[in-house]
């Protein structure tokens, strides 16, 4: 399977930005098996705190080949980290040594934080290590655009991927993160025509720098949600966001309009 030209077939089977420690067992179990029945047989499993890095650990281990972990202190949380960050960051360097193939993430920098100078050194930290260890990053940002590039600047092809989740930003802006090497995963945000940037973004990307997620269970849309899950979305739901995409960049490619 070709896309504009490019070998596609692991991307369009990859959910490349994911939380499956968040579902029940029951949950994961009809999760996976629904995904894998649409072809999405790999998922980058984030974690976003030390509390639930031995899940997403044994997550990885339960499902060989499948579940890909990473392992990072989210924004929301960095602030409680505070009195143990020294430990924590320890405890993320005895992972990444534990398992040669986890990434760091999901970490970044959210407007909605209490403390952004502080979510700024732990976020960096994170990135120390990333390099370090040779492995790829998944980034987390709301609202601090700007403060991201600048972080993220010094850092340029030290990972062998620089993630960008969710990407909501001008394409100006975009093709800055390109220089640096980072690659966009596009989610269910897409499908709402209101999320102008993010369409814009899917359109106009070069098709290398294009991955899709889910971020999954956490996004509740209306009209997506899946029984079986509560009414959250599963990574089955992958293939609606390939699909929009695509038909996202034909429109503009052939009318210069995302709708």
């Amino acid at each position: 399977m070709e896309w504009e030209g490019i070998p596609a077939s692991d991307v369009f089977r990859r959910d490349a930005h994911i939380h499956l420690q968040e579902y029940s067992r029951h949950q994961l179990e009809h999760a996976i098996q629904r995904a894998n029945a649409v072809g999405i047989v790999r998922f980058d499993c984030c974690g976003t705190e030390p509390a639930d890095w031995n899940r997403v650990s044994s997550l990885a281990s339960y499902f060989p080949n499948q579940v890909f972990p990473n392992f990072g202190i989210h924004p929301w949380v960095a602030e409680k980290k505070s009195n143990d960050l020294e430990t924590s960051f320890a405890f993320l360097c005895q992972m990444l040594e534990k398992i040669p193939f986890a990434g760091v993430g999901e970490i970044g920098l959210d407007i909605k934080a209490e403390n952004c100078d502080y979510q700024n050194y732990v976020f960096t930290q994170q990135l120390e290590l990333a390099k370090k260890y040779k492995r790829p990053v998944a980034v987390h940002c709301v609202g601090m655009v700007n403060e991201l590039y600048e972080a993220l600047r010094p850092f340029a092809g030290c990972f062998p991927e620089l993630l960008l989740h969710s990407p909501s930003m001008s394409y100006e802006m975009a093709e800055k993160f390109l220089k640096l090497g980072a690659v966009f995963s596009f989610n269910v945000f897409v499908l709402n025509e209101d999320y102008v940037r993010m369409r814009e973004l899917a359109a106009r990307l070069p098709p290398e720098s294009i991955l899709f997620e889910t971020d999954s269970p956490r996004r509740i849309v209306s009209g997506y949600g899946v029984p079986e899950l509560n009414g959250l979305i599963g990574p089955e739901l992958l293939p609606a966001v390939h699909k929009e995409v695509l038909a996202i960049r034909r429109r503009y490619a052939s009318r210069g309009t995302l709708s």
